[in-house]
């Protein structure tokens, strides 16, 4: 949306020339993209933990199960 935003804000610059007196689009949402790939940094490093807990989990899954049984359970 901010990407669609800076081309129409482009595009009217271009059309109104020295007449359109605003703050470019891309100093207004500097900020804000800074702030969305900060965010999208810690998705993804999220992901890639998420990731290796659930490969590790399965490896060692067999192992969990049985230490999870009581002595009374069938081996």
């Amino acid at each position: 949306m901010l990407d669609e935003e800076e081309r129409d804000d482009t595009a009217l610059k271009e059309r109104f020339g020295s007449k359109w007196k605003r703050t470019t689009s891309n100093e207004l949402t500097q900020s804000i993209r800074g702030e969305v790939a900060k965010f999208q940094g810690i998705v993804e490093s999220a992901t890639k933990a998420d990731s290796t807990v659930r490969e590790k989990f399965e490896t060692h899954r067999p192992a969990i199960v049985t230490l999870t049984k009581s002595e009374t359970d069938p081996a």
